[in-house]
């Protein structure tokens, strides 16, 4: 199946890669968003939703990545940033104990580098 996103709405873009979720070609579904990533750079969805993938695959430091290039993206979304918040105490339930350690330091290291706004 070749799908290029450039062709498609954001919500094809987004029914396509949760069907492929749905049907367990996480592979798959994380070409499509990468490139929705890289053809919509300032888009918040397809980083999270990548850093959910690579979740599911137990790619951890891949998920942590764009975990952490969404934070980036909200800057002061309330919202998003409580949505995470969730996220993350979920995550700190089902990762080994070392890599979340690890994704907490580069959060961290990331507010104190500014990267991440600490207005939200």
């Amino acid at each position: 199946m070749d799908i290029k996103t450039q062709d498609m709405s954001f919500e094809e873009i987004q029914r396509t890669i949760w069907k492929l979720r749905i049907e367990g070609d996480l592979d798959r579904a994380v070409e499509l968003c990468t490139e929705a990533s890289e053809n919509n750079r300032e888009n918040y969805f397809f980083p999270k939703i990548t850093g959910d993938l690579y979740a599911q695959k137990e790619a951890f430091d891949l998920a942590s990545d764009y975990y952490i290039s969404f934070l980036t993206k909200i800057r002061k979304n309330h919202k998003l940033f409580n949505d995470f918040a969730k996220r993350y105490h979920w995550l700190r339930r089902i990762w080994p104990q070392e890599k979340i350690s690890e994704f907490a330091y580069r959060l961290s290291d990331e507010f104190q580098k500014g990267n991440i706004s600490t207005y939200i």
